[in-house]
């Protein structure tokens, strides 16, 4: 598999996006008729705090994120480059 990007083109909302969206909330979760469009305090901050990690993931490239030291364990291996040989 390849990236149609450069890592450092790719945000990492573009990834998520293309594996599973984040949902923002546009009407009442529970299907309240009552509430439809208008939502109370509580989805309204729920709404509010998805819109923060969405803006963040907007702002971070998949390059930050493979760049950033970590003693995690990779969820897969990451090819090499190989270098063609004359």
């Amino acid at each position: 598999m390849t990236l149609v990007k450069a890592a450092a083109d790719l945000t990492m909302l573009e990834v998520i996006n293309a594996v599973e969206p984040i949902i923002r909330i546009k009407t009442c979760p529970l299907g309240l008729q009552a509430h439809g469009t208008r939502l109370c305090p509580l989805h309204r901050r729920m709404d509010t705090a998805l819109a923060t990690v969405e803006k963040a993931f907007r702002e971070t490239t998949l390059a930050e994120v493979l760049a950033e030291p970590s003693e995690s364990t990779p969820l897969c291996e990451f090819p090499t480059p190989t270098r063609s040989r004359p």
